[in-house]
């Protein structure tokens, strides 16, 4: 399927993942928001995703029923700053970028043009795989709890594996309803984690699993590109002290050695006190600076 070009846009579909994916190859940084797995799995009724082609490049248009719609990151290296503001300037100023990463910006060639604001809630923490294999102060003294008291086994689960997939959903089905923030953000992943399922195998996604007693006590789901995961979702039971210490582990030392993986994008923390706390105290290796752009 051919993707249209701009100003005529197309609801985001499997067909479109080889063209997509190469253009993607052309970027040197990937925050997760630019992945294609990203714009299928949040593509709903509510949160309509479209694409098209400009100058040589992808541009991601979402159509959004609760908030103003918005860019998402171009996807390719071609005259990017010619393409913003072409963009920008078509729909005067009503619709603006999001989660745009900062370096790739000339901002010299824009300063006079258009308005950049850091977008601080939406920074990708990347880490190093060693890094969450051998924890330090805190989470290593979380982890040897676990070890202590718990003896588990961990699981990588394939799309075949239908009575662990039931298990999966099940734990999540219960993390959900006893979440106490049901937020519209926790409500987008509830809907994104079930088209996750309906799309493992097309998607590439890598799940794993922690149990004890054949009982599921965590999971993570993840993908790959260019040799970075990008982990997706990360549930564990906190009434096991350590669940998210040895799921974190346990997935890491699989991507490892299964597939030599040595980074992982865990994705932002949404301005989130509690979870930009947690994902800070594992040592990020950097971020993923982003941007919002709107024309001054």
């Amino acid at each position: 399927m051919n993707i249209p070009i701009f100003p005529n846009f197309e609801r985001i579909n499997l067909e479109f993942k080889n063209v997509y994916l190469k253009y993607l190859n052309k970027l040197e940084i990937i925050p997760c928001n630019s992945l294609f797995f990203t714009l299928i799995i949040y593509d709903n009724d509510d949160e309509v995703i479209k694409i098209c082609q400009l100058n040589d490049n992808l541009i991601i248009l979402v159509y959004n029923k609760n908030s103003p719609d918005y860019f998402g990151p171009i996807i390719g290296n071609n005259i990017i700053e010619k393409t913003v503001l072409q963009c920008l300037e078509y729909f005067k100023g009503k619709i603006n970028f999001k989660y745009f990463p900062n370096k790739i910006l000339n901002l010299k060639y824009l300063h006079n043009s258009i308005s950049i604001q850091s977008d601080r809630d939406n920074y990708d923490y990347v880490y190093k795989l060693s890094e969450l294999i051998n924890f330090k102060k805190k989470h290593r003294q979380n982890l040897n709890n676990f070890l202590k008291n718990y003896n588990y086994n961990y699981k990588t689960i394939g799309s075949n594996d239908i009575s662990n997939i039931n298990k999966i959903i099940i734990f999540f089905e219960n993390w959900y309803e006893n979440s106490s923030n049901k937020d519209e953000t926790a409500r987008l992943e509830y809907y994104a984690f079930h088209k996750m399922l309906n799309y493992i195998n097309q998607l590439d996604i890598i799940i794993g699993a922690i149990f004890i007693n054949d009982k599921i006590i965590g999971f993570c789901m993840a993908t790959i590109f260019n040799k970075i995961s990008y982990s997706h979702i990360e549930k564990a039971n906190r009434m096991y002290k350590g669940s998210y210490q040895i799921l974190i582990k346990e997935f890491s030392l699989y991507l490892s050695k299964q597939y030599n993986i040595k980074i992982i994008n865990r994705e932002d923390d949404l301005g989130l006190e509690g979870l930009r706390k947690n994902k800070l105290s594992y040592n990020p290796t950097y971020f993923i600076e982003k941007a919002n752009i709107s024309l001054k």
